[in-house]
């Protein structure tokens, strides 16, 4: 709620009749100097707005008076002073903060109490008139926010702190029953256009149609009711379009659609749940796009990480996860191989059945490997016992025969490359 109560006004005189007062004391001529005295500190601390130490200054001035004592109504006219200036000062207070309401409480319990004090009326009428001025503008601001029913409470509300008002705000919501009335028509008509394109099956122009209806008459339930049928049938649509894409694989889109349908339809348990089905597909498809990547770069821990919680989560893909499981390990097989045949090749046999033995935990057939192995196995027996029948012989000659035959199919073998020069030297 906007604030438009007015700025802090200036600090208004309320105590009119402490000079009063002063001339009644004058008079007093069966009062003592110690009374006198008394009485003018407790007028003093009232002027300077120190209210509870003037009351009970004059209580206590009361107190030591006898009933027929002449300053008795001059203290007894200083109290009201004091219960008048002190109640206004709260009210005062209260009001420069815009707690109105309570400041015109503690103003009218003032007036029950002091009718005749003017100064309390001025108040009052103060008060009530910045009240009315207030809830006025909420209801101007609630016209122009078309909170009509807001605007009629405010309206009245304002006539209730200034009656005298009350012929403003007549024409006001006179105007009002002309605007609600042309909206009523508005609304009408709007309503029974999206009836026509519902029946037309111009479903989206039915559906912006009975939107419509509510800026015009909000709360009308035979539009919400129309609207709803239609956005259902705008959100077949969509799952129409969402199953379609699936038969495609294409589950990106699909959730998009279900997402459109479930903004159509939020009551369709069935859309919201295939709606999250979708959703995992789609991030599943995400990640067999991603192992992809991580296959060619050779990485295929993390591919085959990523496409086991692939396989774990989804329902509509699993031979296409399958597959491309299938299809890392056929790269990691192939690139164990290939490694492989480079040692075999550069006469690391032993290291070259490891990689070829690592194929074979996988698959137990694989292009050559068997063979590989069993032709590897052949070299690795035979360069033992030549190397023992060498190292048995007493003959010079027969040694460096037997590590030459060695060195045709494995010449890194041991240290034979040494023993060979060794045996060879003229």
């Amino acid at each position: 709620m906007t604030d438009r109560s007015p700025q802090r006004a200036p600090r208004i005189a309320v105590l009119t009749l402490v000079p009063l007062l002063g001339s009644l004391l004058l008079g007093a001529c069966a009062a003592t100097e110690g009374s006198e005295t008394s009485f003018s500190a407790a007028q003093r601390l009232c002027r300077e707005g120190q209210y509870e130490r003037a009351a009970a200054a004059s209580v206590a001035l009361l107190e030591g008076l006898s009933e027929q004592s002449e300053l008795r109504p001059q203290i007894e006219a200083l109290q009201a002073e004091i219960s008048v200036a002190s109640g206004l000062e709260a009210a005062r207070e209260l009001s420069l903060v815009n707690r109105d309401v309570e400041a015109l409480q503690i103003v009218r319990e003032l007036t029950e109490a002091h009718p005749t004090t003017p100064v309390i009326g001025e108040w009052d009428a103060r008060i009530r008139a910045k009240l009315s001025v207030r809830w006025f503008e909420i209801a101007r601001e609630a016209v122009a926010t078309e909170d009509f029913d807001l605007a009629r409470i405010a309206y009245a509300k304002s006539v209730e702190y200034q009656p005298e008002a009350s012929t403003i705000a007549a024409e006001l919501l006179s105007s009002l029953d002309r605007i609600e009335e042309y909206r009523a028509d508005v609304a009408e008509q709007l309503y029974y256009r999206g009836v026509r394109h519902f029946t037309d099956l111009e479903i989206a122009e039915a559906v912006n149609r009975f939107g419509a209806v509510r800026k015009y008459a909000p709360g009308n339930e035979a539009a919400e009711r129309r609207e709803t049928e239609a956005k259902r049938v705008m959100a077949q649509a969509r799952v129409d379009a969402a199953n379609a894409l699936v038969a495609e694989d294409l589950f990106a889109a699909a959730a998009k659609e279900y997402a459109r349908a479930a903004e159509l339809d939020p009551t369709s348990e069935e859309i919201a749940t295939n709606l999250a089905a979708l959703r995992i597909e789609a991030e599943v498809q995400e990640t067999m796009t991603r192992a992809d990547g991580m296959i060619l770069r050779r990485e295929f821990d993390a591919a085959a990480k990523a496409l086991g919680e692939a396989l774990e989560r989804t329902t509509l893909q699993r031979d296409l996860v399958e597959a491309d499981l299938e299809r890392l390990g056929e790269a990691r097989a192939a690139d164990r191989y290939s490694r492989a045949l480079d040692l075999e090749h550069d006469f690391q046999f032993e290291r070259a059945l490891e990689s070829y033995g690592e194929i074979l935990e996988t698959r137990e057939f694989y292009r050559d490997v068997r063979a590989r192995v069993d032709s590897i196995e052949g070299y690795v027996a035979d360069a033992e016992r030549l190397y023992a029948e060498a190292a048995a012989a007493e003959d010079g000659a027969a040694k460096l025969a037997l590590y030459r035959q060695i060195e045709v199919f494995w010449p890194d073998y041991r240290d034979i490359q040494k023993r060979i020069a060794a045996l060879a030297k003229p």
